[in-house]
């Protein structure tokens, strides 16, 4: 028994509930995306159920099985199609086929079949036992009271956050300051100077306190 193109379009609509027509163009789209690769020497993979790819074969010398002749083989290129392990393994074992759904739908991401159940792969890959699922919750409460009790400050106080931090500041502005380092010895130069200085300064006072007495001696 064979399927052809006719019966193949009346499947694909009944598997897929679309119709005939919309079948038929789906069909002739993944024609044309697979023959469009192969053309452009690109391989076309779809796991677990098989790969094609554009495999080119050199030019070589063969010969005539009966006369023993050399024969040329000019190059050649052509399709090869690989039958991927769940589709060998489903012909060779058809109870392995689903009794239910899409026989390609079942192909997991390795290639293989996963284990027959009424829930989706997505969902059973992340189940769990609901005596791992209740500590997960407990620890991931935790952290969030944790990391809660953190952001509000390790002080139990009322106070808020902005005025505690200016505590420290407004004690070390009261605190008692430092008396001042004495001041270096100077050398004998810069005490000649500092002679000098106050010894003009004395004498312009002198000026001063002789020219006002002057002035009121005047008057």
């Amino acid at each position: 028994m064979s399927v052809n193109r006719t019966d193949l379009v009346a499947a694909i609509a009944e598997k897929s509930g679309l119709n005939k027509t919309q079948a038929d163009s789906a069909l002739k789209a993944f024609e044309e995306v697979l023959v469009s690769s192969l053309s452009n020497g690109e391989a076309v993979k779809i796991t677990g159920l098989l790969s094609v790819e554009r495999v080119e074969r050199a030019a070589r010398t063969g010969r005539n099985p009966r006369t023993g002749e050399a024969v040329p083989i000019e190059a050649t290129v052509s399709p090869r199609f690989r039958p991927g392990a769940y589709f060998k393994d489903a012909v060779t074992d058809p109870t392995k086929l689903p009794k239910d759904g899409l026989a390609g739908a079942r192909v997991g991401s390795d290639g293989t079949a996963p284990a027959p159940s009424g829930a989706p792969a997505s969902v059973r890959r992340s189940a769990q036992p609901a005596s791992a699922a209740k500590p997960a919750a407990r620890k991931k409460t935790a952290a969030k009271k944790a990391a809660g009790s953190r952001s509000r400050g390790s002080s139990v106080s009322g106070t808020p956050e902005t005025v505690r931090a200016t505590k420290p500041a407004a004690a070390a502005a009261q605190a008692p300051k430092a008396p001042a380092a004495p001041a270096a010895p100077m050398s004998g130069s810069e005490e000649i100077t500092q002679k000098l200085l106050s010894a003009k300064k004395a004498q312009l006072a002198r000026v001063k306190n002789d020219a006002v007495a002057e002035e009121k001696a005047a008057k």
